[in-house]
């Protein structure tokens, strides 16, 4: 009797699965999506119930120590090792102080010549003064880029450099 009673048992569960299993196929899929399959010899469709989400673009942000007096002929340069940033990029320099400075965003050689020459020779990336803004530059190469924040007045008085943020988009 223990054997026969396994045999219905197993029966009647077969049937259960096989009822469960039909009803799932027939109500549960009213709409399948073919998306490509990577395949090197020839594309391949199947179904997928993955889904894909854009991610937002990455934001790198580096910031200048806040509260500084920055005497006349003296600058801030941010970060302190310069920030390497890929092409097709975007930096974006923001900065607030108590009076006018010169802002600037350069690259490495740029930089290298501002402190060897004590001044921008040649070009820029992006350039702008006063006591607050934004200066914004595209990258067109990748490279190592600084910001750098400059009071060029050797004989005026100090300025307080409220806050100063490099952002890469």
């Amino acid at each position: 009797m223990n054997s026969g009673m396994k045999k219905v048992t197993r029966t009647s569960l077969s049937i259960i699965l096989i009822i469960i299993f039909t009803i799932t196929i027939t109500t549960g899929c009213n709409k399948t999506t073919y998306v490509p399959v990577p395949n090197y010899n020839q594309p391949q469709y199947g179904p997928q119930t993955t889904r894909y989400t854009e991610l937002p673009a990455v934001k790198r942000t580096w910031a200048a120590s806040t509260d500084n007096l920055i005497k006349g002929g003296y600058y801030r340069y941010f970060p302190s090792s310069g920030a390497v940033v890929e092409a097709s990029k975007t930096l974006t320099l923001s900065w607030s102080a108590d009076g006018a400075l010169h802002c600037y965003i350069l690259t490495e050689n740029q930089f290298n010549n501002f402190q060897s020459n004590g001044m921008i020779v040649g070009s820029r990336i992006a350039y702008r003064s006063g006591s607050s803004g934004s200066i914004s530059a595209y990258i067109n190469n990748t490279d190592r880029y600084y910001a750098v924040i400059y009071h060029n007045f050797a004989l005026g008085y100090p300025i307080k450099l409220y806050s100063a943020e490099l952002v890469e988009k």
